[in-house]
């Protein structure tokens, strides 16, 4: 009998799950009121979005083979959403947004250069650093016409992706310093094993999410926390999918590849055309 059954969900499963709730929690801001119960509802579900986001962007740059294009793919969307942040904040100055591939493109380049390890090639830092001052002009110098630059979650997001990062790396060097055994008498024991190995890595990664969430929380307490707590300390509700994820690509295809990388700008174009509509 095949152990560790609770493995039940592929990466395509989670990231349909992150796009449902990135849509659940800006519709909810966007359309309802803060005091609905709905609202508080739908926003708690939407902090599972940037944590998967984040997840996964730790993984692919692990995973990817060609890691450039990889970060290519980001810094367009970058690029894109950037556009459009400041084309609605010209229209409207009221409407002030941060940029989620800002933190996802800037942190990616930061893993690929330890990746690589070709330490001469320090450009990779530049947008890490570069985001570093912007958040920190914004958030503790009171620098607000800057947020519109800054990239979104600011330090949290940035401990985030790099806290998954470092968590799959010491489970790795666990994982290879003490090799695992399977203690099935027949069957796909390669397949055991690798289960096995799957559940070290999520409970690595649910473990560095608990802990960054909790030291963010504590920091709120003291007013010293960078974006608001109160609502994003229910992040930690992704452990439980984290917990039951597979280690499987699952459905992949080019056409789901460019909806996943796509998904984004366009359903933020599409529900502020909705708002100017009504």
């Amino acid at each position: 009998m095949q152990n560790n059954r609770h493995l039940i969900f592929s990466s395509f499963i989670l990231k349909i799950i992150a796009m449902i709730a990135v849509l659940s929690d800006h519709v909810a801001y966007a359309f309802l009121s803060s005091s609905s119960p709905l609202y508080f509802g739908m926003r708690i579900f939407g902090r599972l979005a940037f944590i998967l986001f984040a997840f996964f962007l730790s993984e692919g740059i692990i995973y990817s083979r060609n890691k450039d294009s990889y970060l290519l793919r980001l810094l367009i969307l970058y690029v894109v959403m950037q556009v459009l942040i400041v084309a609605v904040n010209l229209y409207d100055s009221s409407f002030e947004f941060s940029n989620v591939f800002f933190t996802l493109f800037a942190v990616g380049s930061f893993l690929v250069y330890f990746e690589k390890k070709k330490w001469s090639h320090v450009h990779y830092l530049v947008p890490l650093l570069t985001l570093l001052v912007i958040n920190y002009l914004n958030v503790y110098q009171n620098f607000s016409t800057l947020y519109i630059y800054t990239g979104d979650y600011h330090f949290y997001g940035i401990a985030v992706i790099i806290g998954f990062y470092l968590a799959r790396k010491f489970a790795s060097y666990l994982l290879n310093r003490y090799p695992l055994v399977s203690d099935l008498e027949d069957g796909d024991i390669e397949e055991d094993i690798r289960r096995k190995k799957q559940v070290i890595m999520n409970a690595s990664s649910s473990v560095s999410l608990l802990l960054i969430t909790f030291i963010w929380y504590i920091l709120s307490v003291f007013n010293m926390s960078d974006i608001a707590m109160n609502m994003q300390s229910y992040a930690i509700i992704t452990i439980p999918l984290l917990i039951l994820y597979n280690g499987r690509l699952g459905h992949n295809g080019k056409t789901f590849r460019i909806v996943y990388y796509g998904f984004f700008p366009v359903h933020l174009i599409l529900l502020a055309l909705i708002s100017l509509l009504i």
